[in-house]
């Protein structure tokens, strides 16, 4: 058996908790999703990035209540919603089909 060890800064990533404050969680529909996804009871945030189940940054932008993710490849996803350089909200994950 193969032990798996993960860092707290990557917990704190994850989880989207940052050690200045603690993010808010907000709503994501459809889930899962094909082309496009609404943000529903989002905190004021000036952008967002999304990132693939791997840790690895896909898609950057404005905030605005819908987000194109039809051209990602199937599979997991989570986003963080950024307000002046602090994670202020996070969706868990949403899965692209």
């Amino acid at each position: 058996m193969t032990d798996i060890r993960v860092s707290p800064e990557m917990i704190n990533f994850a989880s989207g908790i940052t050690n200045k404050n603690q993010a808010v969680k907000f709503l994501i529909s459809p889930n899962p999703a094909s082309s496009n996804i609404l943000l529903k009871n989002i905190p004021i945030s000036d952008s967002y990035v999304i990132y693939g189940i791997n840790g690895q940054m896909v898609k950057t932008g404005i905030v605005k209540s819908e987000i194109d993710i039809e051209n990602f490849s199937q599979g997991l996803y989570f986003i963080h919603l950024i307000k002046d350089d602090v994670i202020v909200g996070y969706s868990g994950l949403f899965v692209k089909i």
